[in-house]
Parts: C-alpha cells; sequence; structure tokens
C-alpha cells in the first residue's frame, strides 16, 4: 500500500481547476484578512447558536485515510465551521467576497463546495454518519451580510463524489509514487560524484548529514573552491533517501549562482541518480507574453490554461529530471500555458527546488503552499551565500511609503469616498513631516492613527476596484494599494526590532518600517522546515551571523580551512594609501600607479573591486589616461544577463585583461574564473558599507542590544564583501595567484583577527618599489 500525504484544499484544487488566468484586480487583502473574517463570521454563528440552542464548533482539524486502489490517501484540513443542530450535522465552508449577495449562485464555484464535501465525507467516515449537511457560506465584507446555501447529502453520494476526484488524481498520485520510489533508491546506492573528497569536504558533508537528522541548523564558514555546493547537496540526498526529509529547497541570493547548483545535480545524474528539481525564474524573465499582461484576452497562454496545465504536468515529468528555464519554457510553449505558473505546479512532484531566498522568506511573496504561517514540513533549506541574507532579510521585512504616490492618485479624483481618505492620509503625512526638526526622524513606536487610514484607504480601494473593474485608474489604484498592504504587513511584524523611520527626499517625504534585527522572523520561518543549513566561504565571525540569521544554542557551526596549498597564492597589504572617504580624492594617482604595477609582474587576467561605482569611475578614468596601450573594462551599471555574460568573456585563457568591478556586486561573488582565466584580484578599502542614515540606526541599534553597533552594521558587513572578492582568485588545487588589499586600516589589528587562517602569513608593502620586488619573487619561484 502507498501512502500520500496531501492537504483537502490543494487536492480539491489540483483537480477541480479550469479555466484562465486572470490577474486583473481581485482582492488580495481578502487573502491577507482571511483568518479574521473567518474568526467574525464564526462569532456570528456562535451567538446564533446560544440563541437558537445548537452547538457551532470553529476551525475543526479533520485527518482522514482514503483507500483507492493501491493507495492510501492521507488526508487533512481545518473545517470552518460544524453545526450540531438537534439530530443535525453541517459542515461550513466560508467564503469572503465584496460581490453584491444577490448575484451570488450556488454554482458560482464548483471548487468552493467541493472543498465542503470533501470535509463532510471525512467527518461522515470518521464518525459513521449516514446523512450529512453542508452550508456553503458567502460573508460580503463591505456590508456584513452573508448568504449560506444549504446541502444535504447521503453518505454514499459523497463517497461516490470522493472516489471520482481521486480517481482524476490517481496518475498524479501513481507518478508522484514512483518519483519517490525512484529518487530513494537511486540515492541510497549514489556514491560521492568524484573519486575522493577534498580535504574538509568529508568533514562538511558529515556535519550537514547530522544536522538533518537531528533537526537543526547548521552554520558552516567553508573556503572558496572547497566545493560547498556537492558537500551540502550529497548529503541532502542522501538524507531524502533514509526519510529524514521530505524535498530540499536550495535558495541563493543571486541567479548567477544557481548554475553551480544545476551542475552538481547534473553530475550526479550521471552518476545514475534519478531526482528531480526545478529551478524558479521571476516572472519577469520566463513570461513569453510580449507584454506582461496576464488575462485571457491579451496572453494566448492565460487563456485555457488550467485546461491545459494537467496534461503539460505529466509530460515533463515523465521525460525530464532537470528543469531549468529553458525546459519550461519549451514545455510551456508546447501545451500553450504560462511558464512561470507551470513552474509552481511542477514544484510540489520535485525533490529539489532551486530559488531566489525571497520564495522561503519574504511575506510577500513566499510560496505559501509550503511555508504559510503555523505549517511544518519535514524540509531542508540550503542557504548558498548565506552571508547575503542578513541585508536581504531586513529588505523582505521592511516597506515604505512616499507623499508624492498619494498625491499623484489624489489629483485623479474630484469627489467620493476615494478623494475623501486620499485627502486625509496627504494632510497626515504632512502633518508628521513637518513635526520634525530636521530631515529626519525615528521613532520607536507606530503612529496607529496614522495605519488605520491606510486601513481605510485599503479597503475603500479593494471596494472601487471590485465595482470599477473597467476603470483606467485602476492600474495605478493597484499599484498604490500593494504598497499601501506591504507597509500594513510591516507594521503587523513591529516590535523593538523595528523602528519607524521618516525623512525627506528633495520635495518628497518618505514613511518608512525598518527591520533592524531580522533574527527573530528568520527563526521562525525556520520552524516551518526540518532543518536548515547556512553555508558561505564568509561567515566571518561566525557568532554575528548566528546572531543575525536566527540561530537557536543548540545550533551547530563549523569552521573549514582551506584545503589549497598558501604557496599557491600571495598577499598584499598596501598599508601606504588611505582609503577613507576624505582621503579618496588623494589616492586616485597612486591606486592606479600600484595597479600598472600589480598587473605588469605577469600577463594574465585581473580583477580590482572598488567600493562604490564613483570610485571605480574615478581611478577607471584616470588609469585609461595614464595607461592608453593597457587593456581594460569596467562594469557598467544595472547589466543585463547578455551584457553579464560579455563582460565575463573577457575572462579567458591567454588574455591580458584588467576589469574595474564594484565590490559587493555581480562579480565579486559567485562566478568561477578557473585556471589562468583568473590570476590576481585587487580590492580597494575595507569594504564597509556608505554611511548612511539608516546603516546609523542599524548601528544604534545594536550599540544598545550588543555594545557592539559600527562593528554590526558596517565592519562585519564590510570585511564580507572583501573576503568574497579576494575568493575569486584560488577556485582549485592548481590556480595560482595573488591578492593584493589596498587600505591602511588592513594592518590593524580589529580587522586582522577576522582574517581566515591562511591569511595569517602576508606581506606588508608601503609603496610601488616594494610592491614590484615581491611580485617578481612570488612570480619567479612559480
Amino acid at each position: 500500500m502507498i501512502e500520500i500525504d496531501i492537504s483537502v484544499r490543494n487536492l480539491v484544487e489540483f483537480v477541480f481547476r479550469s479555466g484562465n488566468i486572470d490577474s486583473r484586480f481581485m482582492s488580495m487583502k481578502r487573502a491577507v484578512e482571511g483568518t479574521r473574517i473567518h474568526v467574525k463570521f464564526q462569532k456570528i454563528r456562535k451567538k446564533q447558536a446560544r440563541l437558537e440552542d445548537f452547538t457551532y464548533e470553529s476551525e475543526v482539524s479533520l485527518e482522514h485515510s482514503i483507500y483507492y486502489k493501491d493507495f492510501r490517501f492521507n488526508i487533512d484540513g481545518r473545517a470552518d465551521g460544524i453545526m450540531y443542530k438537534e439530530n443535525e450535522i453541517s459542515i461550513e465552508e466560508i467564503k469572503s467576497t465584496y460581490r453584491d449577495l444577490d448575484f451570488i449562485s450556488a454554482d458560482d464555484n464548483p471548487f468552493h463546495l467541493a472543498q465542503a464535501k470533501f470535509y463532510a465525507f471525512i467527518y461522515a467516515d470518521i464518525y459513521e454518519i449516514k446523512t450529512i449537511g453542508v452550508l456553503l457560506t458567502y460573508y460580503n465584507i463591505e456590508t456584513n451580510d452573508y448568504k449560506t446555501f444549504e446541502y444535504i447529502f447521503e453518505y454514499d453520494e459523497l463517497k461516490e463524489f470522493i472516489t471520482e476526484a481521486l480517481a482524476k488524481y490517481y496518475e498524479f498520485a501513481k507518478l508522484k509514487a514512483a518519483i519517490i520510489e525512484e529518487r530513494n533508491r537511486t540515492a541510497a546506492e549514489l556514491e560521492f560524484p568524484y573519486s575522493e573528497y577534498r580535504p574538509g569536504q568529508r568533514k562538511l558533508a558529515v556535519a550537514v548529514y547530522k544536522t538533518i537528522g537531528l533537526g537543526k541548523k547548521l552554520f558552516a564558514q567553508a573556503p572558496t573552491g572547497i566545493g560547498k555546493t556537492i558537500s551540502t547537496l550529497f548529503p541532502s540526498i542522501k538524507a531524502l533517501s533514509t526519510k529524514k526529509a521530505d524535498k530540499i529547497f536550495y535558495l541563493t541570493a543571486k541567479t548567477i549562482t544557481r548554475q553551480v547548483a544545476e551542475d552538481a545535480f547534473e553530475l550526479m545524474i550521471e552518476k545514475n541518480l534519478r531526482i528531480r528539481i526545478i529551478t524558479l525564474t521571476a516572472k519577469e524573465k520566463i513570461c513569453m507574453n510580449n507584454e506582461m499582461i496576464c488575462t485571457p484576452e491579451e496572453c494566448e497562454f492565460a487563456k485555457g490554461h488550467f485546461d491545459r496545465v494537467n496534461d503539460a504536468l505529466l509530460d515533463i515529468l515523465q521525460n525530464e529530471l532537470v528543469m531549468k528555464r529553458e525546459i519550461i519554457e519549451n514545455y510551456a510553449k508546447k501545451h500553450n500555458i504560462c511558464p512561470f505558473e507551470f513552474g509552481f505546479d511542477i514544484i510540489d512532484f520535485c525533490d529539489c527546488v532551486i530559488c531566489d531566498y525571497n520564495y522561503v522568506y519574504d511575506p510577500k511573496v513566499y510560496l505559501k503552499n509550503y511555508f504559510a504561517e503555523g505549517m511544518k514540513n519535514d524540509f531542508i533549506l540550503l542557504n548558498d551565500e548565506s552571508h547575503n541574507l542578513v541585508d536581504r532579510a531586513r529588505e523582505m521585512f521592511s516597506a515604505e511609503i512616499d507623499l508624492n504616490i498619494y498625491k499623484s492618485l489624489l489629483k485623479s479624483f474630484s469627489k467620493g469616498a476615494m478623494k475623501k481618505i486620499l485627502n486625509k492620509i496627504v494632510e497626515a503625512i504632512e502633518e508628521i513631516m513637518y513635526s520634525i526638526s530636521g530631515d529626519n526622524a525615528v521613532f520607536k513606536n507606530l503612529n496607529n492613527d496614522f495605519n488605520f487610514l491606510l486601513y481605510t484607504f485599503s479597503n475603500d480601494a479593494d471596494f472601487f476596484m471590485n465595482e470599477n473593474p473597467n476603470d483606467p485608474r485602476n492600474q495605478e489604484i493597484q499599484d498604490l494599494y500593494f504598497k499601501t498592504l506591504d507597509f500594513l504587513r510591516a507594521a503587523d511584524f513591529f516590535d523593538d526590532c523595528f523602528v519607524f523611520y521618516v525623512y525627506k527626499e528633495k520635495s518628497n517625504f518618505i514613511l518608512k518600517i525598518l527591520c533592524l534585527d531580522p533574527s527573530d522572523l528568520l527563526a521562525k520561518s525556520l520552524e516551518r522546515v526540518k532543518s536548515s543549513i547556512f553555508f558561505s566561504a564568509t561567515l566571518s565571525p561566525i557568532f554575528y551571523f548566528r546572531k543575525v540569521l536566527g540561530a537557536n544554542e543548540e545550533d551547530f557551526h563549523i569552521i573549514i580551512d582551506s584545503p589549497f596549498s598558501r604557496k599557491n597564492f600571495e598577499l598584499f597589504i598596501d598599508s601606504g594609501i588611505s582609503t577613507k572617504y576624505i582621503n579618496r580624492e588623494n589616492s586616485y594617482s597612486n591606486i592606479a600607479e600600484r595597479l600598472d604595477i600589480f598587473t605588469s609582474a605577469k600577463k594574465g587576467n585581473y580583477i580590482v573591486f572598488f567600493p562604490s561605482y564613483i570610485y571605480m569611475e574615478k581611478v577607471y578614468d584616470l588609469y585609461s589616461q595614464k595607461y592608453p596601450n593597457k587593456n581594460i573594462v569596467a562594469q557598467g551599471r544595472n547589466l543585463n544577463e547578455i551584457e553579464r555574460e560579455d563582460f565575463l568573456k573577457n575572462f579567458y585563457e591567454g588574455n591580458n585583461v584588467l576589469a574595474f568591478a564594484v565590490l559587493g556586486g555581480i562579480f565579486s561573488e559567485g562566478i568561477d574564473l578557473i585556471g589562468e582565466r583568473l590570476i590576481g584580484a585587487c580590492i580597494v578599502s575595507v569594504g564597509l558599507p556608505l554611511i548612511s542614515v539608516e546603516r546609523n540606526i542599524i548601528s544604534d541599534y545594536y550599540n544598545e542590544t550588543e555594545g557592539s553597533g559600527f562593528n554590526f552594521a558596517y565592519k562585519y558587513p564590510g570585511i564580507n564583501k572583501v573576503l568574497q572578492a579576494a575568493g575569486r582568485v584560488i577556485r582549485s588545487e592548481n590556480d595560482r595567484g595573488v591578492i593584493l588589499l589596498i587600505d591602511d586600516r588592513f594592518v590593524n589589528y580589529e580587522y586582522k583577527i577576522l582574517y581566515p587562517a591562511n591569511w595569517k602569513d602576508y606581506i606588508v608593502i608601503s609603496n610601488s618599489e616594494k610592491l614590484q620586488l615581491e611580485l617578481e619573487k612570488f612570480w619567479c619561484n612559480r
């Protein structure tokens, strides 16, 4: 007997879906407020129960096993309500709406009734009831009125309905079971895909496997080039085969790093592993419509998508193991469906999902079927380059709005509720800003009166768009509506780890809920999974990352030394140049001179990293004037994927290029330029983030909580950028290269204690002659 675990909602949605994708405004606020609305109506029912002498239970969890052919379906869910009235029992399904109740019929949405019938059957089967009622209730959010459709079903009638639904799901259940069986069998037989482990690899793999088994978190600092991806994926796959976990989510900060995970899976597939993986791609990149408009009138792939998607799903799952962007696009074209939505359907049948952090952590876009609040799944989270997650998490949990967007929309209304509420919001923002002295202010509490105005606007906007679906202002209203909801969502998180930050920006006023410390919210997200592995070459210092990424005392950490010979590279620290902001203008010429010497000692490819575009561009201009015959390129701003690839094409063996790039940017981490493709990197400055009001607010917070504000806000993030950039040079045991750090602060003790073990022996230089001499020594000995 094969077991399948599935929720009522997921099963009903899968079996009964049909029709079009249509992204025209639907009340997202109802989804956000679903629980609140249910509670409100359930109170009405309980009041009725007291007056009319019946019993009403709300949010009743139901779990039951239903047998069909060779499967046992373990189905669970929560009935919105159960009514016990005399000798009658009725299951209630509650749906919120803005529609006029007079225009709602019982047949409007078969999915709603199907959910209720599933709960009714489960209850009747558990308690051996031959006849049971179903109440399908629509509750109008605006009027607080409701309309209930009542049904009476015989047990055999419900059983026939359930059997037909399971018959439709059966082919997919068989396929899912076969996928899991094949995965477990081949994963159990899989050996490490290389002939031997690199030093440190086995240690990391064993630590990952043990951590998963214990259901804990692991923070692993392992040097660049050790093979962290395969060292975390291999034990995770082994954990799947021994039923220690159900699914792997491989999370990345940047698109460019996903290729490494895909390559690792393909390598193991070559070794006979049968595992299905999917890489999720952002909507704007995978959309095949000329314009990203998801309506049946404007997009052929949206029209009838749900009528065809299940056939496409069977097709791709029966024929593919690695489902990358181009594969998904090909099947989407073949079946004429939306590739973006198609990807989400594939997830349930895959063993590993490669995606951005936000699909797990961001409350605005996370995968609610897998990571909703209150869920607990046996998933493994592999957080690649997890030093990036700190700032990304702050962004996810923060939100801002500004005066001008409300003013702009206000101009389009001459009367009515929308004009009234928009006018109140504009006046309230102006009142807040005029009450502060200076250009900014920080508050440790939210303005609840102001938030109530935003809440009222969201209600009014919601109602307006539903009542006026063709109004030309709807796109602008919708954009502002979602911004407002993001702000209100952040307000729900607000506690001592947040501040309310307001500031002036030219003629505009900005109001921001700023997350200072994301650790508590990340910890809550991590409670929803079995185990989480955080790994990077630069989790230094480890206690800092444990703190800000939500570790508990019982969680583990490991630091692995570089497996590569220290003789393979030389580290130079130039203590003769200050790159502090006040000294930068005087540093341009000296840096240009150092770069010429650094790149002239041996022909090859080099990168120099600067803390900002402006700094980079100043030195680039000067260098190109002083050394016009040199082959140099510079990283442009806001590069697209093709431009990124073109930049990297400069690094081929036999070329002699000096590339100017930005520290902490797309080329300072996650790229592999092995062998002669890169033989040197120069890092200008200690990488401190630009001084800003927000960074100073974060610093003040950590001064109060940890007594180490500057370190948490500036120094630790900065040094991690430096370590990442330096790590581009030595990527394998055969690489040889040089690293030059330019900044007099690099020789200070407070920075030296943060260096990895293989940076212990470095050479301090303070002038060009010394640098040239030491470079000649190094390259002559190679």
